[in-house]
């Protein structure tokens, strides 16, 4: 941040640029276009169900088809089909690195409108729920120009931390870091009452288990 960098947050519904140069934002903007896009258009070139389609991605989804074995092939449950049907599974990548490519060349545009590239010394962080695709980085690169790398929450710990240090959970752990670093905010909205009857909920909760 203090060097400069570029951030794309790539999520469900949306995607965001957020440029940040001597540790100041530089730069934002928003685009309607994210994972929902690429599941509904899964979803109408195999005529399967939003949810067999968003499975489909997650399991099996590649944004750089040439990472993909030519001859391998996944099982998709067709609407109206009894049985799952076979398709290559190239065709689902071709598809989603279609997709990506468009969104990544609309970003590619707003940065060099804005001049980012000149700021972008530490280059590009992928993050969000798509990032977690194989070849998203890959192809990031490739369209852009500009090197780039994934990045994950940070600062957790606990028994759960493992489940957190995920791409999808990045704003939500982001946002908690930000209220937790600041102290003005805790002071504000700390409310003892409620932490302590949430407290004595988890504690009869854990009684009733175990």
């Amino acid at each position: 941040k203090k060097l400069g960098v570029v951030m794309f947050d790539l999520g469900a519904g949306t995607s965001d640029i957020v440029a940040y140069n001597n540790s100041n934002i530089y730069h934002i903007s928003c685009f309607e276009e994210g994972g929902d896009q690429i599941t509904s258009e899964i979803s109408r070139h195999f005529r399967c169900t939003l949810a067999e389609s968003e499975r489909i991605k997650v399991q099996y989804g590649c944004a750089t088809s040439g990472l993909v074995e030519p001859e391998e092939e996944i099982e998709v449950q067709v609407v109206g089909s009894a049985q799952p049907q076979k398709f290559k599974r190239v065709q689902l990548a071709i598809i989603i690195e279609k997709k990506m490519t468009e969104l990544f060349m609309k970003m590619k545009k707003k940065i060099l409108e804005n001049k980012l590239n000149e700021i972008a010394v530490c280059g590009i962080v992928l993050t969000g729920g798509v990032a977690e695709m194989k070849g998203v980085q890959e192809l990031c690169e490739k369209t852009t120009d500009i090197p780039v790398r994934i990045g994950e929450p940070y600062k957790i710990t606990g028994f759960i931390s493992d489940k957190l240090k995920k791409n999808k959970f990045s704003s939500a752990v982001g946002l908690l870091n930000f209220v937790y670093e600041d102290d003005d905010l805790k002071n504000k909205y700390y409310r003892p009452d409620l932490y302590e009857r949430f407290v004595k909920k988890m504690k009869e909760m854990i009684g009733q288990l175990f």
